[in-house]
Order: C-alpha cells, then sequence, then structure tokens
C-alpha cells in the first residue's frame, strides 16, 4: 500500500503533467512555465551552495535542485538518476559494512 507521502507527491506530479500539457500549444504560457521552473531550480543550488559554507543542509538543497530542473532538462534528469543510483550502492555497501561489525 502507498505511503500517504507518495499519494500526494504522485497527485502533485499528476496536477503539473497536467498543466504542462494544457499551456503545451500556448508558446507564452509554455515559455513562462518552464523559464519559471528553470529560475526555481538555479535559485534552490545556488542557495544549497551558500548552504555549503553557511548552516544548512547544502548538499540536499543542491540536489533539490537538480530534482527541480530535472522535470524539464534531460540532463538534470540524467544526474539525478546517476545520483539515485550511486546513492543506492552506498547505502548497501553501508547495510554490508554495519552487519559485518555486529
Amino acid at each position: 500500500m502507498p505511503s500517504k507521502f507518495s499519494r500526494k507527491m504522485h497527485r502533485l506530479n499528476q496536477w503539473r503533467h497536467e498543466l504542462r500539457e494544457s499551456i503545451k500549444h500556448r508558446p507564452v504560457l509554455f515559455f513562462a512555465y518552464k523559464t519559471s521552473i528553470i529560475a526555481i531550480g538555479i535559485f534552490v543550488i545556488a542557495a544549497g551552495i551558500a548552504m555549503l559554507v553557511l548552516p544548512g543542509p547544502g548538499l540536499l538543497a543542491i540536489l533539490a535542485g537538480f530534482s527541480i530542473l530535472a522535470t524539464e532538462i534531460p540532463w538534470a534528469r540524467h544526474l539525478v538518476r546517476r545520483v539515485k543510483l550511486h546513492g543506492k550502492r552506498i547505502l548497501a555497501s553501508y547495510k554490508r559494512w554495519k552487519k559485518s561489525r555486529s
């Protein structure tokens, strides 16, 4: 059974997809939509970079910014997939190491 969070994320993604499809044939609105998504993604990445030296979760913010960009830009989508894959491998290695230590 999907969690409450995953159901909400599914609804949000569905809403975003419907919005994108409804404005796809209106060039001005579509340009404004893509530009705003890219601007938000870049802002979150910049905030994450600032948080690397200031207090805050810098790496998480950078990953969130790339995830926002990944909704519209293919290279960012590829980067996020690779980061997820490497994260899963690191987590599996950590679990094996922790199990061997006990």
